[in-house]
């Protein structure tokens, strides 16, 4: 048996840009060579549509073991 969703897309913006805020510093300068644990983590945030509504997934991962955190 095959679901099929509908997805409806509206026109509210999710996010809010503001070109003319400062940005933070660039604190790796594209180095992401971690030597030590705990002092670098990457982080993710997607959104999975369900029948219920929005569900939000966010991931924190340590650079240096590649693992997650909060494991």
């Amino acid at each position: 048996m095959t679901k099929h969703f509908e997805l409806t897309i509206t026109d509210t913006a999710l996010t809010d840009s503001k070109p003319l805020d400062p940005v933070g510093p660039n604190v790796l300068r594209r180095d992401f060579e971690a030597i030590e644990p705990n002092r670098m983590w990457l982080s993710d945030l997607t959104t999975i549509p369900t029948d219920g509504g929005w569900l939000y997934l966010a991931l924190v991962l340590d650079r240096f073991s590649r693992k997650l955190a909060g494991r």
